[in-house]
């Protein structure tokens, strides 16, 4: 088993989002310290949000249909960064998305992040 993610910054291109998930890969939206994770799962969009500090987080799932999908493309306008990480399918995902997490935070720090402003992402039905 190979233990290692693959961390990709993505082009704010509207089909980048979509072609990362058609791969298997985690979407990672970055607005802030607030982090969307994104997953393609039996048929739904499984989310996952966290804030960076946080001891917990929300997630929730959506059917994959054309509003959603919408949802996902328009992240690459309003997300500072969007990412794609690269895992093997026998990982444990909540330790992708920390690992991935630290990563962003640590590169944020070095280089600073875009300026999408207060966009704090948040589940429908979830506390941010």
């Amino acid at each position: 088993m190979n233990d290692k993610i693959d961390l990709r910054m993505l082009a704010r291109d509207g089909n980048a989002p979509s072609e990362a998930l058609a791969r298997g890969e985690l979407l990672v939206a970055q607005a802030n310290e607030n982090f969307l994770y994104i997953l393609e799962s039996d048929g739904c969009f499984k989310l996952f949000s966290h804030m960076a500090g946080a001891g917990s987080g929300g997630k929730k799932s959506f059917p994959i249909d054309e509003k959603h999908r919408a949802i996902v493309k328009n992240l690459a306008n309003i997300a500072d960064a969007l990412y794609a990480v690269g895992f093997d399918a026998d990982m444990d995902v909540f330790g992708v998305m920390a690992s991935a997490e630290e990563a962003i935070c640590e590169l944020s720090m070095e280089f600073g992040a875009g300026g999408a402003g207060d966009i704090v992402f948040a589940i429908p039905g979830e506390t941010p």
